[in-house]
Order: structure tokens, then C-alpha cells, then sequence
């Protein structure tokens, strides 16, 4: 199946901001000034139009096919290219709560955890120094949220790169939804995602 990438307005952010708030990091990006961004999303030129602006709903089309992994393929690349700016960037999506030290010790990924006890937020992660498609779709696979939510954060000079799989501070991470350059918002029942840009 073919996709096409669908440029959207300001009509998507109200959706937007309803799908941040799960963890802390999206509690901050929800403030985000999202209107007169840019947001794109990679869906299938047979979607029925009206359709098209019902976010939620999984995606349908008039042959009733049901939507391809292309999608999140293409948003992998549009991640990797932002990692991959001028900066210093880093990834990061809202995996869930499980500070278990057991569960944590059989974890394959790069991770990032703020408040290390029985509600801490988990992250998975990737830092532009080891950006590939493959460390991206990993975390993306790891990103257990729903609705799926990830930033594309560029750290300000003053701000070091979190080491992988260390305790980060609420601080920290209102600094990088400030710095967010990227988001990927689960869209579609989580078929595909939006992407929004600044301006």
C-alpha cells in the first residue's frame, strides 16, 4: 500500500494537546505554543475524506485494507533527520511507570526514568550521537504509552546529554519540552502519527 504525507492546520492541534498529559514530560509539552506550527502525517491516498480529520478512528479505506507499517517507517526517517540537525538532539517517548528494579534489569534499551519509585516515569531514548533507524524503531517499539507520545529535543549549550538509563529530575525535563524541536503524536487508533515542527 502506498501513503502519502498530508500536511494538516491548526484544525489538529486541539487533538494534539488532548493526547499530552499521560507522564510529566507530556504535562509540560501540552504548554507548548503548538498553534502556527507545522504537523504532517503519512496516511493512504485511498482514506476516505471524511475521515481524514477524525484522528481518533482507525484508519479505513474503501477496500477496508487495513494500514501498513510504512507509516511509522517514514516517521523513523523524519525522527532521524531531526536528530541529526545542526545541535546537539536527543529523542525521547513516554514508555510507561515501571521502576520495578527486576522488570528494569532484563531492559535491552536505552532508557531514561524521572522519580525512581512506585510512580516513576519511564522513557525510552536516543541520543543523536547514536542515531539510526534501527535505535529509533527500538524505542519507538518500547514507547508502551497509549496514545503514543515522543519529542525530538534540542539541548540547550548549557545542558549536558543525559547518560542512557539514568534517574533524570523534573527539572530536566521541563527544560527539554522547552527545547522540543519535534512531536509524535499516536494518531488513528495509533495507526500512524502526527508530527508537528515549529514554525
Amino acid at each position: 500500500m502506498s501513503i502519502e504525507r498530508y500536511i494538516f492546520g491548526d484544525e489538529v492541534v486541539p487533538y494534539i494537546r488532548s493526547q499530552l498529559g499521560a507522564l510529566t514530560l507530556s504535562r509540560f509539552l501540552h504548554d507548548l505554543p503548538l498553534e502556527g506550527g507545522r504537523v504532517h502525517a503519512y496516511l493512504p491516498p485511498e482514506l476516505l475524506p471524511e475521515r481524514i480529520l477524525n484522528y481518533k478512528a482507525s484508519i479505513q479505506i474503501p477496500t477496508g485494507i487495513m494500514f501498513e507499517p510504512e507509516a511509522d517507517r517514514q516517521a523513523e526517517r523524519d525522527i532521524l533527520a531531526a536528530l541529526r540537525a545542526p545541535g546537539h538532539h536527543c529523542a525521547l517517548f513516554e514508555t510507561g511507570q515501571w521502576p520495578d528494579n527486576k522488570q528494569r534489569s532484563g531492559w535491552t534499551f536505552p532508557y531514561l526514568i524521572h522519580n525512581d519509585d512506585h510512580d516513576g516515569d519511564v522513557y525510552s531514548y536516543v541520543d543523536s550521537d547514536d542515531a539510526t533507524t534501527e535505535a529509533i524503531e527500538e524505542a519507538m517499539g518500547w514507547a508502551l504509552c497509549y496514545p503514543f507520545v515522543g519529542a525530538v529535543i534540542q539541548l540547550p549549550p548549557e545542558l549536558a546529554a543525559p547518560a542512557p538509563n539514568s534517574i533524570i529530575s523534573e527539572d530536566l525535563l521541563r527544560a527539554f519540552a522547552a527545547s522540543a524541536t519535534m512531536l509524535v503524536i499516536g494518531a488513528y487508533d495509533d495507526e500512524t502519527k502526527l508530527i508537528w515542527t515549529p514554525t
